[in-house]
């Protein structure tokens, strides 16, 4: 798939963020994020698409999510007391929790790059991004022939 046909047909926001969580290119779902466990690779070798403009940048959407899965619940349970009622049983959540945070990780950054993805396809900053993208290697080449 070219970029161009990529760009051609973008998909919704659900089909995007599904692609994220089982850690493929929000916009191909071909290419993979990771080189390995948790090292984002920086483009799609399928469409070529920039995962991340600028490291850091989904950074929202993580903090949203992990507060929504992980500290959300260990806050409910003591509030409503869980941890006097049965301390073993809180002990025994926060313990899932806390691995579910580590397993999940990958797949959860996943989600985060596709919904950045996601914003900078609304906004139309990802073809602005291609075009700078080729600028930047036409100067470098440029460069190599001086």
């Amino acid at each position: 798939m070219t970029l161009s046909e990529a760009s051609a047909r973008p998909a919704g926001l659900w089909r995007i963020v599904l692609r994220g969580l089982a850690k493929r290119c929000p916009r191909c779902g071909r290419g993979p994020l990771y080189a390995r466990w948790a090292s984002l690779h920086r483009h799609c070798p399928e469409c070529d698409l920039l995962y991340l403009e600028n490291q850091g940048d989904p950074w929202f959407f993580q903090l949203v999510l992990d507060r929504a899965l992980f500290v959300l619940p260990i806050i409910a349970a003591l509030f409503f007391g869980l941890h006097r009622y049965d301390l073993t049983l809180f002990l025994v959540l926060c313990a899932v929790l806390v691995g579910a945070f580590f397993y999940t990780t990958p797949n959860r950054y996943g989600a985060c790059v596709a919904l950045d993805y996601y914003a900078r396809l609304r906004t139309g900053t990802v073809d602005s991004e291609a075009s700078a993208r080729e600028k930047v290697e036409g100067d470098r080449s440029g460069e190599d022939e001086h």
